[in-house]
């Protein structure tokens, strides 16, 4: 098999390398979530399986591009090469968009489960889905809708007009880099109010800090590119350039919702501090009963014993003394619990 050349060799790889370490994340969501942690499937989950059917269909279509002339210098190019490279390139572009809303939409569930009762909160995350589901809807329509007739991007000798690239480009670009500022900002009004955090949850919302960051630097390398692009001759190069950003962008924005969707289960499968059993000093069994269950259990035990011994008296003159001492170390030990 003869790999693409120029530019079109580095797309080909990365869009064939990509959904397998994406499919390796996904994979290790779902294990934590069903195995680990025993729950269902919940709705970012059934997202994120969703996005991963999209990222396949993007990278197979621009592998396929790559194949086609993606990546080459626009002296290389030939009409036959050029109507292949757009035909694709414009069905890959609208899986790209799918599977960015995918992806998007999966984090902000997640800030919803995290930021619990907070009403303004939760009403900024919907603000936010609203807004990044329309405007991608909108990006996709412009796709569709951006020449006239629909084929001339790929037959240059049809007769029409199509509206100008720098244009869409530059909007829905800033649209798109405005939507990862909210990703990456929410998390933040997360945690603004939380003076104590457990370690578990310090983890926890760092990883989705850090999940929101990333993506948002590679939507900015993404866009900057893209402008550049469109004030050089040799664009057709440096699209190659551009297909490659967009391929780690969507790709490590999944496994950025990966993580930070699995971030939950890992920190709650290992038990805290206090959760140790402080008289044998190890981890115990999920069925193992606590301590204060125990003492409750022995004094429930001692006072059935002495109703059984004296039924009018719940505590005969013999054991009166014993049943004290016990029920007032019972109701110490009862008090030392609480406090813990």
């Amino acid at each position: 098999m003869e790999l693409p050349a120029e530019n079109g060799v580095h797309v080909w790889r990365c869009a064939v390398a990509m959904p397998f370490i994406t499919f390796l994340f996904i994979v290790a969501r779902f294990y934590s979530r069903l195995i680990l942690m025993r729950k269902g499937l919940g709705k970012d989950d059934y997202i994120i399986a969703t996005t991963f059917i999209f990222l396949l269909s993007y990278s197979i279509l621009i592998a396929n591009a790559a194949s086609n002339g993606l990546g080459l210098h626009i002296g290389q190019y030939t009409d036959d090469s050029s109507s292949r490279y757009y035909s694709i390139v414009g069905i890959a572009t609208e899986m790209w968009l799918l599977a960015s809303m995918g992806f998007k939409i999966s984090l902000l569930v997640l800030y919803l489960e995290l930021a619990g009762s907070k009403r303004k909160l939760r009403w900024g995350i919907y603000a936010a889905m609203v807004y990044v589901i329309e405007w991608l809807l909108a990006n996709m329509v412009a796709g569709f809708m951006q020449c006239t007739p629909r084929d001339k991007p790929w037959k240059n000798a049809e007769m029409g007009w199509c509206v100008q690239s720098n244009v869409v480009s530059v909007v829905f670009g800033a649209g798109h880099i405005s939507s990862n500022i909210w990703l990456a900002v929410m998390p933040v009004l997360l945690i603004w109010r939380k003076r104590f955090m457990k370690a578990q949850e310090k983890i926890e919302f760092g990883v989705v800090i850090f999940s929101g960051v990333l993506a948002f630097s590679f939507a900015i390398a993404n866009w900057a590119v893209a402008i550049h692009g469109l004030n050089v001759d040799d664009k057709t190069w440096w699209a190659g350039v551009k297909f490659v950003l967009s391929i780690f962008e969507v790709h490590i924005g999944t496994i950025c919702a990966c993580i930070a969707g699995g971030s939950r289960l890992i920190a709650t499968t290992r038990p805290t501090r206090k959760e140790r059993d402080p008289t044998l000093n190890r981890w115990p069994s999920p069925n193992a009963p606590s301590l204060q269950q125990t003492l409750l259990s022995r004094n429930n035990s001692f006072q059935s014993w002495q109703q059984m011994v004296s039924p009018v008296s719940a505590y005969p003159p013999s054991s009166s003394k014993n049943s004290a001492t016990f029920t007032a170390e019972t109701k110490r030990g009862l008090a030392t619990i609480g406090k813990w």
